[in-house]
């Protein structure tokens, strides 16, 4: 049996194509739609998907604001530490010059100028080392040693036993006043021992 082309038949296959096409594109269609809606819920809202918006950049440029104002204090500490340091270990040089030179003099020699005992030593001065304004103060007195009594009760008659050097070197830092002190005993040679 052949078939006929009959208009019928033309308008009914022709129909039948019109509806599968249509059934295919609205699946098409629907999938489109599920996938652009996946991605929709995917974003965050109040989001532009072209860029960030004006609250993630003010709150950025604070963050970077703290770490940079953190990172500036840290380095300036870093840097007084590294001063302080330096400063102290020219002074500790400077009071450790003074007293190997007062060791070195004779016992009559180590005094200080209108000090007690009185000698060629001056009893402040300022220097500057590297850059650092110091200042040097020599403080010498006599001490008399329990060992052989005190004053009167002194074994023998001698209450002058042996002297003692402080020297303090000192600066400024700021408003702060540092300083270093090193103490030393000088006593006469075959005298107390």
């Amino acid at each position: 049996m052949s078939e006929q082309f009959t208009v019928d038949s033309v308008q009914k296959r022709h129909s039948t194509q019109r509806l599968a096409y249509s059934v295919q594109n609205t699946q098409h269609l629907n999938a489109q739609r599920c996938t652009l809606y996946a991605r929709l819920r995917a974003q965050p809202r109040g989001r532009s998907p072209r860029g960030a918006g004006l609250i993630e950049v003010v709150v950025g440029a604070g963050l970077m604001a703290v770490v940079f104002v953190g990172l500036f204090g840290l380095l300036q500490f870093a840097t007084r530490l590294a001063t302080d340091t330096a400063s102290r270990a020219g002074a500790t040089a400077l009071a450790l010059e003074r007293v190997e030179y007062i060791r070195s003099l004779a016992y009559s020699a180590v005094g200080t100028v209108g000090g007690t005992p009185a000698a060629a030593l001056a009893a402040s001065e300022s220097i500057t080392l590297n850059a650092v304004p110091y200042t040097r103060r020599t403080h010498i007195v006599y001490v008399d040693d329990e060992a052989d009594g005190v004053g009167a009760g002194d074994t023998n008659g001698i209450t002058n036993d042996y002297k003692r050097v402080k020297v303090e070197v000192s600066w400024a830092r700021g408003e702060l006043v540092r300083n270093v002190s090193i103490v030393t005993d000088i006593a006469p040679v075959g005298v107390e021992h």
